[in-house]
């Protein structure tokens, strides 16, 4: 059997990173129905997500150890744990904002969500949770930032805050920035790594925006 096939084949994590965000789509569908138009995009961007595991990439380079798994995981689903945590057993760390807030915040989130789904889109082959290297991404949104979709995902997260404006989802979301800051890294270092010509993007290209924008990343 051909070496390149045996690189190919789908791994078992691969399988599972499936199920878990076909999952999630499904759920998302089933647990807000009278939204089902509203939360298109998250549908879609979950299931877009799902897909990008069966048809992503061999793996290049990865790092290991601890840290950069447990950045990985914890910044994908700190807030999805906490947002689940209190709904249950502290509701008022999710007490509804005012009305006028909570309008702002559905639309950032709806923003936040369509941006996602246009740069899983174009990260669909390199998709990854931990810090690994697969292909190197510079269209799309990533002509304009090397990380686009935390920044979607800050967009999304910063919505539902305006939703659920209580001082402990706010700490949450401050502590799931710094965890980012610290992954984005992680990623970085790999990416460079392997990609000699990373450095040079990342030169003129910045973190979360334009340069002109958002300033010096590198």
């Amino acid at each position: 059997m051909p070496a390149s096939y045996i690189r190919r084949r789908r791994s078992f994590a691969d399988w599972a990173g499936f199920a878990f965000f076909f999952a999630s789509a499904i759920a998302i569908l089933l647990g807000a129905p009278r939204l089902s138009l509203l939360m298109l995009p998250t549908l879609v961007l979950e299931s877009m997500i799902a897909v990008s595991f069966l048809i992503r990439r061999p793996l290049r380079s990865d790092l290991k150890g601890w840290a950069p798994k447990l950045s990985a995981y914890a910044g994908s689903f700190l807030v999805l744990i906490f947002l689940a945590f209190a709904r249950k057993f502290h509701p008022a760390w999710v007490a509804p904002s005012p009305s006028a807030g909570a309008g702002l915040g559905m639309l950032i989130w709806f923003a936040g969500s369509l941006f996602g789904g246009w740069t899983a889109w174009h990260l669909r082959r390199s998709f990854s949770l931990e810090p690994q290297a697969r292909t190197l991404v510079t269209s799309g949104p990533y002509r304009f930032a090397r990380h686009p979709i935390y920044a979607s995902y800050l967009l999304q997260y910063l919505g539902v805050w305006l939703n659920y404006s209580t001082a402990a989802f706010a700490a949450i979301l401050i502590f799931w920035l710094a965890i980012t800051l610290v992954r984005v890294r992680f990623e970085e270092t790999v990416l460079r790594s392997v990609f000699p010509e990373y450095t040079e993007y990342a030169a003129r290209v910045g973190m979360y925006g334009p340069r002109r924008v958002v300033g010096h990343q590198a």
